[in-house]
């Protein structure tokens, strides 16, 4: 028996990676992926446990040979949205993370910060053409773009606090 998913987590890959290993603990395994949906297939609790890795600043080159060294270490590998790895591995007790030093972790994050900061930078310019336009369209864009740019606002901080910190625990 199968279930299908309808999350969206804002581009916070730790939330996501979090919510997949509950599914798993509670005996669902994830069998197929899009853009908003998960869908998983029952298996044992804890039977396997998962973690993401953003690819979105690879050539299509470093893509294929990192999915390929994935899968040689015997890991399953599902993309999602093009950039996403959703790695899955049978549950061990060894640690779970491709970043393990500080300066992994910084390079792993930096990517997805600026990703998002052009999604800000680009919602924000769209918001501030779109005041120009009038009918209801243009008052329904407006007000839309802003909100893509809040929400692309937090999220850009939220990388760049963990980047901070980081930083931090480097000195």
């Amino acid at each position: 028996m199968s279930k299908k998913y309808i999350r969206y987590f804002g581009g916070f890959i730790e939330s996501e990676q979090r919510w997949l290993n509950t599914m798993s603990a509670k005996g669902y395994r994830l069998s197929r992926t899009g853009k908003l949906w998960f869908e998983f297939e029952e298996c044992e609790p804890n039977q396997y446990e998962y973690y993401i890795d953003f690819a979105g600043h690879k050539s299509n080159g470093e893509l294929e040979r990192y999915t390929r060294t994935l899968r040689d270490f015997g890991y399953r590998v599902i993309t999602k949205n093009k950039k996403l790895f959703i790695i899955e591995r049978h549950h061990d007790d060894r640690p779970f993370a491709s970043h393990t030093t500080i300066e992994d972790k910084i390079t792993y994050y930096k990517p997805q910060r600026d990703a998002h900061f052009i999604l800000l930078l680009l919602s924000l310019f769209l918001f501030i053409r779109n005041s120009f336009v009038k009918g209801e369209w243009g008052i329904l864009s407006t007000w839309l773009f802003l909100l893509a740019a809040v929400i692309t606002i937090f999220s850009t901080l939220f990388y760049q606090k963990h980047i901070n910190q980081l930083k931090k625990e480097a000195e």
